[in-house]
């Protein structure tokens, strides 16, 4: 990535720089010999992977090759493509805009991309991984493998900007928050995702939390993507909120305290079956989506969710 340090010349804290950091946690990695280790920065509190590696590494997501052969049923599932237009509905909303520009930085194969094409958007999105790239020309995605520091494009000609779990991938996340804003309209939106260190699923799962692996380089609560965004001048905060738990840990806590040991752990695949399982089924019943709504509201006023949300308005 453009203008940032090797390994073996970088310096303290992933987003601010700060030498001083506290020890979080320590966990097997089954891909290294070398331990995955977590600090706390102790200036702004952003927790991030020792050691991390500001180049991107390419073969940390020769996963997506794997999916090649997949129908486009099982990658274009239809409960995402609700979430999704459902999502977009909102943008639309908030847009004085009728142009609808959307870039989908670290689209991955490009659903998001896919559906808002679908729904009229004038939308592209852009990686770095070239078998996310690949996949998603397999199925006619307009994605391209661009950096986005180099991206040919206009400062100020965007509509929308989103980063679907893109920041706890990258180094320097300010840099991209800053970049955003530089080629967002006034009145442009920026949306992204995260997942909540804070979270009720990693406090339950402990060092078996999923998102904690290889890929991840940082890791952020809602008070620390709250002030990594408003540090941001160009942008105003408009929301930030954490939502969903995970039906498979919460079960697998539950087992363990009945002394029944839960088959496999909370970041194995079966739980991540569980997981969509659960999902599917509370999608189809109106009152399990009540429900799920009554507890995102309360997981939200805790800071417990296990996804940050976040939309800020360029100003």
């Amino acid at each position: 990535m453009e203008g940032v340090e090797s390994r073996s010349e970088q310096r303290g804290c992933i987003s601010c720089g700060c030498s001083s950091h506290f020890h979080v946690l320590e966990k097997a990695d089954p891909a290294s010999r070398e331990p995955l280790v977590l600090e706390q920065c102790a200036r702004c509190g952003i927790v991030y992977l020792r050691g991390y590696d500001s180049t991107f590494q390419a073969e940390l997501y020769d996963y997506y090759a794997d999916s090649m052969d997949k129908p486009a049923s099982l990658l274009f599932r239809e409960l995402n493509r609700r979430r999704y237009r459902e999502l977009l509905d909102v943008f639309g909303t908030k847009l004085a805009s009728a142009r609808r520009r959307l870039l989908d930085v670290g689209c991955g194969y490009g659903a998001f991309v896919a559906e808002a094409r679908g729904r009229g958007w004038d939308a592209t999105g852009i990686d770095l991984s070239e078998a996310a790239v690949a996949l998603a020309e397999r199925h006619g995605v307009p994605v391209t493998k661009t950096d986005f520091f180099k991206l040919d494009c206009l400062p100020g000609s965007l509509d929308i900007i989103t980063m679907f779990e893109l920041l706890e991938h990258v180094p320097h996340p300010a840099r991209y928050i800053a970049r955003a804003a530089e080629l967002l309209r006034t009145g442009g939106l920026l949306y992204l995702t995260t997942p909540n260190f804070a979270s009720l699923d990693r406090r339950l799962a402990g060092t078996d939390w999923r998102p904690i692996h290889r890929e991840h380089l940082a890791y952020y609560t809602p008070t620390t993507l709250r002030a990594l965004l408003a540090a941001e001048h160009r942008l105003s905060v408009a929301s930030i909120r954490s939502r969903n738990v995970s039906i498979a840990i919460a079960k697998q806590k539950i087992l363990r305290c009945f002394g029944r040991p839960p088959a496999g752990n909370a970041g194995s695949s079966s739980a991540r079956k569980s997981d969509q399982s659960a999902r599917e089924a509370i999608d189809s019943s109106r009152f399990l989506r009540l429900a799920k709504s009554g507890a995102n509201a309360l997981l939200d006023s805790m800071g417990l969710g296990n996804t940050i949300v976040a939309l800020c308005g360029r100003v």
